[in-house]
């Protein structure tokens, strides 16, 4: 994890730290797309890295906190990484979770199958891995779910401020918390 800044990864119930993924602290490299320091040589230097071990197909970041706020709104909100889910923190948003990259896999739908969540929002990268990733989880949760997959203007949720997350993000989650409040009221 060596010039990274590093995330504790707990369990659902927030009682055991199962792994650890690092951010790299350097911007991409326009020569060969890495993330390694600027006077490095080039080299694979991913920009997220987890620890040995860690089986990032099995866990959701941040689902031991969000796992309530999904019950009370019937919607889960996912994304790519814990900066994302970061930033809709620091906007009031808590019933987010991120699953480690572009891949949703069986093991991370099975855990939002049993939150209570009816709507899912989508809210992956501006890039061709985010878009096909949305793809997939739309063929993925089609069936199950009232899917949502708001536009924004930048790269990934992160890089959006407060502000623009409040006016543009939130009314999907009001719009998916009126339709369970009048769902679950019937």
């Amino acid at each position: 994890m060596y010039r990274r800044a590093v995330v504790p990864i707990y369990d659902n119930d927030h009682r055991y730290i199962v792994g650890c993924t690092g951010r790299s602290i350097f911007e991409r490299c326009p020569e060969c797309n890495n993330y390694h320091g600027p006077k490095d040589k080039c080299r694979h230097f991913p920009k997220w890295l987890h620890s040995k071990g860690f089986q990032k197909e099995k866990w959701l970041y941040n689902y031991w906190r969000a796992k309530d706020h999904i019950l009370d709104s019937g919607a889960a909100i996912l994304v790519e990484s814990p900066g994302n889910v970061w930033r809709l923190a620091e906007a009031g948003i808590h019933n987010v979770v991120a699953i480690f990259g572009t891949a949703f896999n069986n093991d991370q739908k099975h855990l939002l199958d049993e939150s209570g969540a009816l709507s899912l929002i989508c809210l992956m990268d501006n890039d061709d891995a985010g878009r096909k990733a949305a793809e997939k989880i739309e063929q993925q949760c089609a069936m199950l779910y009232r899917l949502y997959f708001p536009n924004f203007d930048t790269n990934d949720i992160a890089e959006l401020n407060v502000d623009k997350i409040t006016s543009d993000i939130k009314p999907w989650i009001d719009k998916a918390k009126n339709l369970y409040k009048g769902f679950s009221s019937e």
